[in-house]
């Protein structure tokens, strides 16, 4: 349990440089601007290891909300590395359906989790065996395993977000 507890940090931590970066926003995106890809390929690779780890090591069976979660993460660290290897452009086209949507699955089983009573199923039958409303841990009061899919998700569709801008710019800057 020791890595869900260091996930759950990392959360805590990004969450808190999240609200930071609104504040320096225009400075914060100088500086990650030429990493964004990179950025993004490390949130998708930790995810999907932290969701293997979840349900294999830990054991914790995932719900039909996690399986969809899981099929617009896991996806995206192919992406992001092809996208790497091959140096291809315009990767925020692909990239940004799967972390939106993968972003209002979570948002969605979050607020199933502060408000189980809302539904009693979690959706259309995908395969999952554990609960949408089940909370195996809540850490620092509000962590939770959609919580942390949120959180990364949302990362990646920023981080695609300040790409995209930086290309469109760089493309009108060609014309010019």
């Amino acid at each position: 349990m020791w890595l869900i507890s260091y996930l759950s940090f990392l959360t805590l931590v990004s969450n808190i440089v999240f609200i930071f970066s609104i504040v320096f926003w225009k400075k914060i995106v100088r500086k990650i601007a030429p990493y964004t890809l990179e950025l993004a390929l490390i949130i998708s690779i930790a995810s999907t290891v932290g969701s293997l780890y979840m349900s294999n090591v830990v054991f914790l069976a995932p719900c039909e909300l996690c399986w969809f979660q899981r099929i617009f993460m896991y996806p995206l660290v192919i992406i992001f590395l092809v996208a790497r290897v091959r140096k291809i452009p315009r990767i925020w086209e692909l990239a940004l359906p799967f972390s939106i949507f993968g972003a209002l699955i979570a948002g969605y089983h979050y607020i199933l989790q502060l408000f189980p009573k809302v539904s009693e199923t979690c959706g259309p039958p995908a395969g999952g065996f554990g609960s949408c409303t089940d909370i195996p841990f809540k850490d620092f009061g509000f962590i939770t395993i959609p919580w942390m899919s949120l959180t990364a998700f949302v990362f990646i569709t920023v981080s695609m977000l300040i790409r995209r801008r930086v290309e469109l710019t760089k493309a009108d800057n060609r014309k010019s």
